[in-house]
Formats: C-alpha cells, sequence, structure tokens
C-alpha cells in the first residue's frame, strides 16, 4: 500500500470496529491474531472507575460499601509477529463518545513526520494490513 498522504497512513495504521466492541471481544480478537499471524501480543488495560459512598457526600451520611462507576476502558500494547523478520508495533484502542466501554478502533503507533506509508518499513506496513485482514476475517466468523 503506497499511501502519499497522512490521512493514507491513518487509514493503513486503524482498524475500525463497527459495530463497537467490548473489551472482551477485544481480548478474543487479539487472541485470534495472536494465534493466525502468528503473534506475541503484549496487551495492557486499564479499567477507569470510580467509588463513591452511597447516599451522599459527607461522612455522616457513608453506608458500609461503596458505589462503584465505570468510567471507561483503555487498551493498548504492542504486537510482535513471529513470522520471517521480528517486526512489532504499538497500538491503543479508541473508545466511543457515548459509551467509554465500548472500542471503536485500534490505531498502530505512528511516527511524527512520517506522512506517507512509502516512509514505514514494508514489513510494518504488512504487519497492519496482516491484523486488519484477520480482524475482518475474526468478525465473518463469528458472523457465520
Amino acid at each position: 500500500m503506497e499511501g502519499t498522504s497522512v490521512d493514507e497512513v491513518c487509514e493503513c495504521s486503524t482498524v475500525k470496529f463497527e459495530p463497537p466492541i467490548t473489551l472482551e471481544q477485544a481480548e478474543s480478537l487479539l487472541g485470534y491474531v495472536c494465534v493466525k499471524l502468528p503473534a506475541v501480543i503484549h496487551p495492557k488495560v486499564v479499567r477507569d472507575f470510580r467509588l463513591s459512598p452511597p447516599g451522599g457526600d459527607t461522612p455522616a451520611q457513608y453506608q458500609d460499601r461503596p458505589v462503584k462507576i465505570r468510567k471507561g476502558v483503555s487498551l493498548s500494547g504492542d504486537i510482535k509477529h513471529l513470522g520471517g523478520k521480528y517486526e512489532s508495533a504499538g497500538f491503543s484502542c479508541d473508545t466511543a463518545e457515548d459509551d467509554p466501554n465500548r472500542i471503536v478502533s485500534l490505531s498502530f503507533s505512528t511516527t511524527p513526520g512520517c506522512e506517507r506509508t512509502v516512509d514505514y518499513r514494508p514489513e510494518t506496513v504488512q504487519l497492519w494490513d496482516d491484523v486488519k485482514r484477520l480482524a475482518a476475517q475474526y468478525f465473518e466468523e463469528r458472523r457465520r
């Protein structure tokens, strides 16, 4: 894929999920990519939540158990391809604006100043393509 603009690099380096997926679905997808590529994947998951006392905000109103309010999830990490040349790429996931617990895309890390896909090593772009292809294959198999 020989891109000629920043937009094309963004398109090549991003896997979109329509509809958005849950963290559990993202973990299952990464497991699928791990086996099919094959690759070593090191995901990092952060669950953002707030604990609040039930019944009010003054100590006299506190009860025994806090109320847990989920605020969102964050998934990032790296993928190291095990076939042929060892190529790795960092990634992060974006969440839906209306539901921070739903993941809308996985974006590979790009380098500032590299505005065309030809500015990246061919193995890097191939890794992006392979993950996008496997993601499409994963969801197609789940639809059957």
